[in-house]
């Protein structure tokens, strides 16, 4: 497990960190996929506060829809 102690990181953290390349960071930052503080337009950093809940509410919606799935299944079992 990563702990990170910053909401926010520099792309160069996050690209280490997360063990993508710098430039992937750029592109899935300009893609939307990558939340970020804007500080100047040269200058962001990594909203990974954002991003981790992003990312649970993703989990939770995949397990939801994942138990309503198999909820669905065992009734047409009966």
């Amino acid at each position: 497990m990563i702990n990170i102690q910053s909401p926010i990181v520099s792309r160069e953290q996050f690209a280490e960190i997360s063990g993508i390349p710098l430039s992937g960071v750029d592109r899935l930052i300009n893609k939307g996929h990558i939340p970020v503080v804007r500080y100047t337009e040269r200058k962001s950093f990594v909203n990974v506060a954002l991003l981790t809940t992003q990312c649970l509410a993703e989990a939770q919606k995949q397990e939801n829809l994942h138990n309503a799935m198999q909820q669905h299944k065992r009734g047409n079992k009966r």
